[in-house]
C-alpha cells in the first residue's frame, strides 16, 4: 500500500525485485561439482533377461548416460530388461524420469521392464513418489 517500492536484493550480481525469488548457484559455483558423481553400468544376460546393473549415484550429471544405455538396449530389441539398482546409493528425480521414459518405451513394444531395488533410499524414492504403481519394482531378480 502507499506507493512503497518493492525491496531490492543483490544476489549473484543480478538485481532481484522480490524477496520471493530464489536464485540457485551456478554449477561452477558449487563446492562439489556434479562431474564427480560416479555411476557404473554393466550389461549381462540372465535367464532370458538383459540385466543392466548400476552402482554409485544417479543424478543430473549422469542420468542421460543411463538413459542412453537403456535406449540402446531397447533399440537393440533385447526383449525383457531388468535394471538392478541394489548398488545405487542415491538417485534424484532425473533418475526417476529416466526409468519412466524407459518404461513407456517398453510398454509400447509390449516387452517386460522391471527395476530391482533393495531397502534403502532408492526404494523409498519409488514408494513416496508412487512410481511403484507405474513401474514394476521388485526386491529381487524376476523369478528368483
Amino acid at each position: 500500500m502507499g506507493g512503497r517500492p518493492a525491496p531490492q536484493f543483490l544476489l549473484n550480481t543480478k538485481r532481484v525485485r522480490s524477496a520471493a525469488t530464489v536464485i540457485l548457484p551456478r554449477i561452477e559455483d558449487s563446492a562439489t561439482p556434479y562431474s564427480t558423481v560416479e555411476l557404473t553400468l554393466a550389461v549381462t544376460e540372465k535367464e532370458g533377461w538383459t540385466l543392466l546393473t548400476a552402482s554409485g549415484e544417479i543424478d543430473l550429471s549422469n542420468a542421460d548416460r543411463l538413459g542412453a544405455k537403456l535406449n540402446d538396449l531397447i533399440d537393440a530389441d533385447t526383449g525383457r530388461i531388468a535394471v538392478d539398482l541394489r548398488e545405487v546409493t542415491f538417485m534424484d528425480s532425473t533418475g526417476l524420469r529416466t526409468f519412466l521414459a524407459a518404461n513407456e518405451r517398453m510398454e509400447d513394444a509390449s516387452d517386460s521392464f522391471v527395476v530391482i531395488v533393495s531397502n534403502g533410499p532408492v526404494d523409498r524414492l519409488f514408494d513416496i513418489t508412487g512410481l511403484r504403481k507405474v513401474i514394476r519394482v521388485e526386491a529381487d531378480f524376476p523369478g528368483a
